[in-house]
């Protein structure tokens, strides 16, 4: 019970980030794709990794650049 609750109050105080990410596709298009992440530990236009709101690892490395935008949203 104390763990689920010392939980809960972490999940208040947590920073969280919508981070939406564009990239190139072989016909000249670009396709978006939304990562909610609870730690945003690199981003760089080749490179993200973080962990998302689920406690799961992402990590997406890319050869071709791709455009990003983050958000803070809490």
């Amino acid at each position: 019970m104390i763990k689920k609750l010392g939980k809960w109050i972490d999940s208040i105080f947590e920073d969280r980030y919508e981070v939406t990410i564009w990239m190139r596709k072989s016909d000249g298009t670009s396709e978006a794709s939304l990562y909610p992440l609870k730690k945003l530990q690199k981003i760089t236009k080749n490179h993200l990794k973080g962990v998302d709101i689920n406690g799961h690892r992402v990590e997406i490395k890319t050869v071709e650049k791709f455009s990003y935008e983050v958000k803070k949203v809490k």
